[in-house]
């Protein structure tokens, strides 16, 4: 996809970060992280693309993506939470990475919001770089990091949830207060494109499979049988 037009703009942000990045630096060398950020990112940009979206920027372990249409109904809200749902089942499938003989346990974390940003670009030390700003991407990103405190996957707010609800399982979990917020914001977790599913169990039997295997990012092939 091209990147959204520069000026003011209505759509949707997806951040996606890999978790516990800093414990798998711990264990792989410089150049064996290179291979895992590849194997990773590669695979979910191509998501992305897929379904109508724009890598926006890539930092390191964490993607921003930017959904647009210019049609009314907003379908980009749709595309955007579909690809997180196909992402979390790539991870799955992925799930362990496995560079020089290491088992990596992968799984990722997501925030989704939608509305008005600012596409533009910015000079960075003589080159100018494309990004989006505005509070819809400080939610988004806020929403990203609040998986962590609820043990979820998928995160969104009542600017998505009512253009995806009919189609998808999803539970709301929390109503919050955000630090510059005026007014509180409806949490929602994103379970499944099914609609009808047993939402108190949902998410641990589907999503939090990433979480399974527990190894330890420093176990070898060969560790596994040092007991036999």
């Amino acid at each position: 996809m091209e990147i959204p037009k520069i000026g003011n703009l209505n759509a949707t942000v997806l951040f996606i970060d890999i978790e516990n990045f800093l414990s798998i630096s711990e264990v792989l060398t410089p150049k064996e992280i290179k291979i895992f950020i590849e194997k990773v990112i590669d695979p979910l940009s191509k998501c992305i693309i897929n379904h109508g979206g724009y890598v926006c920027q890539v930092q390191g372990d964490a993607i921003l993506a930017v959904f647009t249409s210019d049609e009314q109904a907003k379908p980009h809200i749709r595309s955007a939470v579909d690809c997180a749902l196909n992402i979390q089942r790539i991870l799955m499938k992925l799930n362990p990475i496995t560079i020089s003989g290491l088992y990596v346990p992968l799984s990722a974390t997501i925030g989704i919001s939608s509305g008005d940003m600012y596409s533009c670009y910015i000079d960075v030390a003589g080159q100018k770089e494309h990004t989006v700003l505005g509070k819809t991407v400080s939610l988004a990103s806020r929403y990203q990091e609040l998986n962590k405190h609820y043990g979820t996957n998928i995160l969104i707010d009542e600017s998505v949830f009512p253009y995806i609800n009919k189609h998808t399982a999803t539970r709301k979990l929390d109503k919050i207060n955000i630090k510059g917020c005026n007014d509180s914001i409806d949490l929602f977790e994103v379970l499944s494109h099914e609609k009808h599913i047993d939402k108190k169990n949902a998410n641990k039997r589907q999503f939090r499979q990433c979480r399974k295997i527990k190894a330890s990012p420093g176990m070898r092939e060969d560790d596994s049988t040092d007991n036999q």
